[in-house]
């Protein structure tokens, strides 16, 4: 109700600055009421309507009031420039004034320039300092807060209840408990001991300082407590990590009859998942009516940290379906989920999300893409994401460390090292653990041994976590006793992960040590299943069955039980799971029997079924029948089913390692099938490709417990529930070719930008202590990096220049993320200073102001610098190359090209899409793109876009047709294609065939309708696309109303602009001028005119849309004066400017001023005259009978003549029946354009005016041997929501009688009249 009660309040204040607008000048009054009724209403867009009227009326009002109530709204509305504008044109200020000014500096994060202000008032009072203190404290700036409040009551001042709410805060963020409990007696003794406000920072600066006690205690001492004291009570508790007391306020705050807000909601469910009450927390969830962003994350976050991902998963799709933004904590954390289950699918259904959104950049979002890509076995697509980062710290260099050890390939990872130390960044121990795995994984025992000598040598001490690689290390390698020799020399107490680790590397001969180390886990941990298992299965394998039967007996009488193995695969946005030797599928008889058929055609191969691993003492047929019905085995023959011709990797989970046997089986499968097939185990991913697997079989025989993988906890359950097509519309999933390319970034900024990008932070995974996990950065440094690009991202540039030159522990990252920062917002030449003073550049900064110079087109700096660098990588030529395409300097691109060591496809890309663009260079992008040895969707993609821009349909079509994934962007490049030939019906079967649209294809097939003639289409196609679930944007708006203008359809115009309003797309610049386009096609230039008086700041386009319209309506002297406006506010007109004037004048009739006009364009402003202008003057000149003088100006004309300039010529021809001019005219026209009706019609019409019959037959016979036609004319007009449409002499309309009726009446009454023959003339 109070949303809809707003909008009528907007909608009449609007209404209201209409009607100004077409009175004119108003009174004192009637401004300071409408400026007061703009405040009310927080209204920005019609109060500076209300400041253009009075500035355009030259009003000055007496005093300062107006003026400060406008610049108080600019400031509350964060509209810095309008508010400085304002300012500095104000006749008068006084301190209210001065404190607005401040308050919208403050409100933008411009410390320097709120300092600068605040020394320059004339005089002051507390509210200037409160804005000086507030802003410091917010910007984390807390000393000099506290500075402030201490120079205020030197300059007299006394501090005010704002004041100490603020410098509490500083207070709380410096963690200073004694300056707090100074100022906390200060606030006692100036009585202010029973206002809420000030108390509830009292509390909650102790509360953050760590006194929770004393917190309470102030609390409970509370005589009016509001909702916001329980809540930071409340927040106080969770974040001391005390959970069920935050309970326990929480009801009591229900008790004493205050409503929780939604801050307490969130908290408390924090609280919930701390104390490990998930279905309390999703009980209290479901009770709340309106939930917040933040609500919607905080059970989002805590499902996926609670181990319940598949919930995280629903909930998020629950999230969209409400129309809720997300934000990177909620992205990151749905990624997250999407890695622990390894669901590649949603991870980048998601991925794709995050582009549409603007995630793409977010350090938290892009870690999580890092993560879960590695998590799902594709570390190709994680590399890609690693090199598009431009600031790379030691975190992010570890996670792509451990993506390359989880995924067996131990040789990049290590090569990855020694590119991260030839960077000069110092590794961690968390860097220490990826490479000892690559090292295992690589089974490179030599550099193992280097690499754990080199911890010490980098100054840090062995972690428990390198001791366990050392042990699997040395284990692996035969050498046990080296291993227990390590573990007894280590300085710590060896915990469960180093006795597991030894247990898991013992063989047949090692039983004393498997004895030794499973005693040790017995005592740490004597339910764990694991050692037990172990231990058993290393009996059975040397035959000691009664030593098997007693640890089965110690298992059962301590009730230890051993999980289930199993293997789970998703197929069709479905997950199955299958267990050893499963029949309650319900498709067993076929999964049975493709698997008894592909067991058949590998034993023929040289397939042998290893019973040995059975540690059963069972019969061998048994044992055969076992083995061959494995869980993995099921999940491949079940995929092999439902995908029998794929060509796809076949994926599949297991929550086990998987078996010597099935390893085995999986390499002779992958041969046979022809197709990958990658299995993530608990230990490892294994990809097996052609008969041999990632591993390169180093894992056999060895059953490791380190797992590099959290094992997940149980199968997910089925996703059918989880509408990914809400996320992302793509009919499978995008690949990471086609995710970038889809970014707002340039095509080949998406691969090529190192310095686009913001650092990634991660953080080590709960899961094993040497496990990786992403979000958080553990040490100072990387809390400073990751602090000073978050401060930067938000335009808060100073904050972060200030923690930079705070900092004194930089680090590269550190100087590079505010270099970044820097460029970033637009300060090139800060770039460029820090860039000179840092003290050790590495490729990654190179980069950066490179790419800082093409951002803000100085391509001449960029390439000295690039000419400078001392070591160039392909990310370096890649951002020089698109700097030169981008700046039209396509020849030196080329240049650059050529001289790359290695280009690869981003490189290739970028060269095809500056030839494409080019002038004439569609040749050469097609030449080169044949000449690439590499091809991905994007080149593809690039290619298709430039043929159709060249206007090059059936290369783009023959492209397309062979193009071996089409994508949704490439489908709507070939749409625009046909619909620009005019081939709707084309483009429309096209446009069936994409299974999932996104709103750029909606749109485009929009436009073809509207463009080209089929308004009535257009509008039906976006009534099916709002049933779909699309929401529209601007572009679709455009194309309703160039829809609407095009049949005149006036009422579905108003009600698109209703849904204009309602998206909030009123205040768009493209969506205004079309707006004021249709209302003028629609014969409503009263509205059209209205409409241009809501645009706040006209560009150019608006101007020419305006002028325009009343051009269409003859009425020259409005167009007139919207042109000399135009001039007056400083807006240099066009060609198109001049055009509508001409045109305009051309209607009036008005000859010298359309010569002056064109003078003016030509002299005045040197725009050169195209071919339309011509055809104006030369219309006006024709039809007022100069037509010799029209035709001297043909012959003078720089260019050709076209069928245009002839025809405008012919009009006044057949106007002044001049038979010899409309004849060269008409010949003219016909020998540029054999097939012109109205050039044939317009000839025989002067013929019969002149009485030339024979030469009117001749015309016609000669139109009917070229087969020519006379276009038909009919006219149409919309009663309700209906359409007539009329031909002459048509009686198959349904109402032709009465029409006839009607029409008879109307000729009768003007004959009456005395006026009929004058009508008819």
């Amino acid at each position: 109700m109070l949303i809809k009660t707003t909008m009528k309040v907007k909608q009449q204040l609007r209404e209201a600055i209409d009607l100004l607008f077409t009175r004119g000048p108003a009174s004192s009054a009637d401004y300071t009421r409408l400026v007061l009724h703009c405040a009310q209403a927080n209204d920005f867009n019609q109060a500076k309507r209300l400041q253009s009227h009075m500035e355009i009326q030259l009003f000055q009002p007496q005093d300062s009031f107006i003026h400060n109530k406008l610049l108080h709204l600019y400031a509350k509305c964060g509209k810095l420039s309008d508010a400085k504008h304002l300012f500095d044109n104000m006749p008068r200020r006084d301190v209210y004034s001065w404190n607005a000014l401040l308050s919208v500096y403050a409100k933008v994060g411009l410390v320097e320039d709120l300092c600068a202000v605040f020394d320059q008032m004339p005089c002051r009072d507390s509210v200037s300092y409160n804005t000086l203190i507030a802003c410091f404290a917010s910007n984390r700036l807390s000393s000099k807060a506290l500075k402030i409040l201490v120079r205020m009551q030197e300059d007299g001042f006394q501090p005010t209840q704002y004041s100490y709410v603020n410098a509490l805060q500083a207070c709380s963020q410096l963690l200073d408990f004694r300056l707090g409990k100074q100022i906390h007696g200060r606030v006692v003794a100036a009585d202010f001991e029973k206002n809420t406000f000030v108390w509830n920072a009292v509390t909650d600066m102790y509360a953050k300082c760590g006194d929770i006690d004393r917190a309470r205690w102030l609390f409970d001492g509370m005589i009016k407590k509001n909702v916001v004291s329980w809540n930071l009570m409340i927040s106080g508790y969770v974040k001391m990590g005390n959970p069920d007391e935050c309970i326990h306020l929480f009801n009591k705050m229900q008790l004493s009859g205050l409503k929780p807000d939604q801050v307490t909601v969130s908290n408390v469910l924090n609280a919930y998942f701390q104390s490990g009450r998930v279905d309390d927390a999703r009980n209290m969830f479901s009770k709340i009516t309106k939930r917040d962003e933040i609500c919607w994350t905080t059970m989002i976050v805590g499902y996926t940290q609670s181990g319940r991902e598949e919930d995280a998963l629903m909930l998020f799709n629950d999230m969209l379906r409400g129309n809720v933004r997300p934000d990177s904590h909620t992205i990151s954390s749905v990624v997250s989920s999407c890695a622990k289950l390894a669901s590649l699918y949603h991870g980048q259904v998601i991925h794709g999300k995050v582009i549409r959104i603007g995630f793409n950049s977010n350090m938290l979002v892009s870690s999580a893409l890092v993560d879960m890509y590695c998590k799902c076995g594709v570390p190709f697509d994680a590399r890609i994401i690693f090199e598009t980062m431009p600031v790379q710290n030691v975190i992010t260099w570890n996670a792509m460390i451990l993506g390359y050890a989880q995924n067996g390939q131990g040789q990049q990872a290590l090569a990855l090292y020694e590119k991260m130390l030839q960077e000069n960044l110092k590794p961690d121990n968390i860097s220490f653990v990826g490479v000892l795995s690559a090292c295992i994984n690589a089974d490179k025992v030599e550099e193992g041994h280097k690499y754990f000598d080199s911890i010490s040598e980098q100054g840090m001490t062995p972690t428990l976590d390198h001791y366990a690689c050392m042990i699997t290390l040395l284990g692996r390698s035969g050498n046990i006793d080296k291993a227990v020799d390590l573990i007894k020399g280590m300085p710590h107490e060896p915990d469960y992960q180093i006795w597991s680790s030894l247990l898991s590397v013992c063989s047949k001969g090692d039983i004393e040590t498997a004895e030794f180390a499973a005693n040790y886990l017995f005592q740490l941990d004597p339910n764990n299943a694991g050692p037990y298992i172990m231990l058993s299965n290393l009996y059975a394998a040397c035959g000691r069955w009664k030593d098997v039967a007693v640890v089965r007996s110690v298992m059962k009488n301590k009730n230890v039980k051993k999980f289930a193995a199993y293997s789970w695969v998703e197929v069709g946005n479905e997950v199955h799971r299958f267990v050893s030797g499963d029949h309650n599928h319900p498709e067993t008889e076929r999964i049975f029997g493709q698997l008894n058929r592909l067991i058949s055609t590998l034993q023929q191969i040289g397939y042998n079924p290893d019973t040995s691993i059975v540690l059963h003492n069972v019969v061998e047929e048994e044992k055969f029948r076992s083995i061959s019905h494995h869980s993995e085995k099921l999940a491949l023959a079940f995929s092999l089913i439902k995908k029998p011709n794929g060509v796809a990797p076949i994926r599949i989970i297991k929550n086990i390692r998987i078996c010597d046997d099935c390893h085995v089986f999986m390499k002779f499968a992958s041969m046979t099938i022809a197709r990958p097939i990658i299995i993530r185990d608990s230990s490892r991913f294994h990809h097996f490709i052609g008969g041999s697997c990632s591993c390169k079989d180093l894992w056999i025989n060895f059953p490791a417990t380190f797992p590099l993988i959290p094992p997940t906890s149980g199968v997910p359950r089925s996703f059918n529930e989880l509408k990914v097509a809400h996320l992302f519309k793509f009919s499978s999933p995008p690949d990471l070719a086609t995710i970038l390319f889809l970014s707002r970034f340039s095509l080949l900024q998406s691969y090529s930008m190192h310095t686009s990008l913001v650092p990634i932070s991660l953080k080590p995974s709960p899961f094993h202590r040497h496990s990786f996990r992403l979000f958080s950065a553990q040490q100072h440094v990387y809390r400073i990096n990751l602090t000073i690009t978050s401060l930067s991202r938000a335009g808060n540039i100073n904050a972060a220049r200030h923690l930079f030159d705070k900092t004194s522990t930089k680090d590269i990252v550190t100087w590079n993320s505010m270099l970044t920062a820097y460029w970033q917002n637009g300060l090139l030449q800060h770039s460029k200073s820090l860039f000179q003073s840092m003290p050790h550049k590495n490729v990654v900064s190179w980069n950066s102001i490179i790419t800082a110079c093409v951002q803000n087109n100085n391509i001449n700096d960029a390439f000295k610098y690039f000419t400078a660098m001392p070591e160039k990588n392909a990310a370096s030529y890649n951002a020089m190359i698109s700097g030169f395409v981008k700046n039209g300097h396509v020849e030196q691109a080329q240049k650059l090209f050529e001289e790359m060591p290695r280009p690869n496809v981003v490189s290739y890309t970028v060269m095809i899409d500056g030839y494409a663009k080019m002038e004439n260079g569609i040749k050469r992008a097609k030449a080169l793109f044949d000449a690439m040895p590499f091809r991905n969707e994007v080149s593809w993609t690039v290619m298709i876009s430039g043929l159709v821009e060249n206007g090059l349909y059936e290369e783009a079509w023959e492209l397309f047709v062979k193009m071996p994934q089409k994508n949704v962007v490439a489908c709507t490049a070939m749409i625009t294609g046909f619909c620009k030939q005019g081939k709707v019906d084309e483009a429309w079967n096209l446009f069936q065939q994409i299974s999932c649209r996104d709103i750029a294809s909606w749109n485009i097939m929009i436009t073809g309708y509207a463009q080209n003639g089929r308004g009535e289409e257009a509008l039906n196609l976006f009534s099916q696309m709002v049933r779909t679930g699309m929401q529209p944007d601007d572009l679709t708006f455009v194309s309703l109303f160039t829809a609407c203008a095009s049949l005149a359809l006036l009422e579905e115009g108003r009600q698109t602009n209703a849904l204009v309003v309602k998206h909030g797309f009123d205040s768009d610049l493209s969506v205004s001028n079309a707006l004021v386009t249709m209302y003028s096609k629609c014969g409503e230039i009263v509205k059209s005119e209205l409409a241009f008086g809501q645009i706040s700041h006209p560009d150019i386009v608006s101007w020419n849309t305006i002028i325009a319209a009343f051009a269409q309506h003859g009425l020259y002297d409005r167009s007139r004066y919207y042109f000399d406006h135009m001039v007056t506010v400083g807006v240099t007109p066009d060609g198109i400017t001049f055009l509508n004037l001409l045109s305009a004048c051309c209607r009036a009739g008005k000859v010298d001023e359309t010569v002056y006009l064109f003078n003016l364009m030509v002299h005045n402003y040197g725009i050169p005259p195209r071919s339309e202008h011509y055809s104006c003057i030369i219309d006006v000149m024709s039809r007022a009978g100069q037509l010799q003088r029209a035709c001297q100006l043909i012959q003078e004309m720089p260019f050709k003549a076209d069928s245009s300039i002839w025809s405008a010529l012919l009009v006044g021809c057949n106007i002044h029946s001049n038979v010899q001019l409309g004849e060269l005219a008409a010949r003219n026209i016909l020998n540029l354009d054999p097939y012109n009706s109205g050039a044939y019609v317009m000839l025989s019409n002067i013929y019969a005016a002149a009485g030339k019959w024979k030469d009117v037959n001749r015309v016609r016979v000669l139109m009917k041997e070229q087969g020519v036609k006379k276009q038909r004319a009919y006219s149409w007009m919309q009663i309700g929501n209906k359409l007539h449409c009329f031909v002459g002499g048509d009686p198959s309309h349904p109402n032709i009688d009465d029409i006839h009726v009607a029409l008879r009446r109307i000729t009768l009454h003007m004959k009456v009249k005395g006026n009929f023959e004058e009508a008819v003339s």
